[in-house]
């Protein structure tokens, strides 16, 4: 899978599971296909808000397909 880079916008109360599942959606995946990263490397945890996890604009989360011997990484931009 080629690397793609989508941009999402949400407001800062809401749990980070509501991008999550607009990426999965936007891209035709099941829940649970894709691991979402911080721009540390630390998994995001699904229940936190941007407020929570002191996110800027322009902040970067890595989507990374779960899969054996690899990954698929993607990219999604956070405006609020």
């Amino acid at each position: 899978d080629e690397e793609e880079h989508r941009v999402f916008r949400m407001r800062r109360n809401d749990k980070m599971s509501k991008v999550m599942e607009r990426y999965n959606d936007a891209r035709g995946a099941e829940s649970g296909t894709y691991a979402f990263l911080s721009e540390g490397g630390t998994m995001i945890n699904k229940d936190k808000t941007p407020d929570e996890m002191e996110i800027k604009d322009g902040y970067q989360i890595d989507a990374m397909l779960h899969q054996h011997g690899g990954f698929g990484p993607s990219s999604i931009n956070f405006l609020s």
